[in-house]
């Protein structure tokens, strides 16, 4: 499971934009902690996130985000696992050089 944050970065996206996305319901956290209400994803919702960023970048709504997400699959995922996983590895790659740096 992945924070908010290092979410966020994963997907290149804000943490203040993933609570929206949580708040409208476009995506949901896998889980929130009832106590503190901090929010974690899991890997598998990684290709929802970039395909959201996908969609908004080609100057889609969310709403259109929200309808194509709905909308039963029609094609490989070959792509998005290849996004997916270059994306987890800049992230990696990224915070080793934070670590030693």
């Amino acid at each position: 499971m992945y924070t908010i944050g290092e979410f966020a970065a994963l997907g290149r996206v804000s943490v203040r934009m993933l609570r929206h996305y949580d708040a409208i319901g476009l995506l949901r956290p896998a889980s929130v902690d009832a106590s503190s209400g901090y929010r974690h994803y899991e890997v598998t919702q990684l290709r929802t996130l970039l395909r959201i960023v996908e969609l908004r970048d080609l100057g889609c709504s969310l709403d259109d985000a929200a309808d194509v997400l709905a909308a039963p699959r029609r094609w490989s995922t070959t792509e998005e696992s290849r996004s997916a996983a270059a994306a987890r590895s800049t992230w990696r790659a990224s915070r080793s050089r934070s670590r030693t740096g």
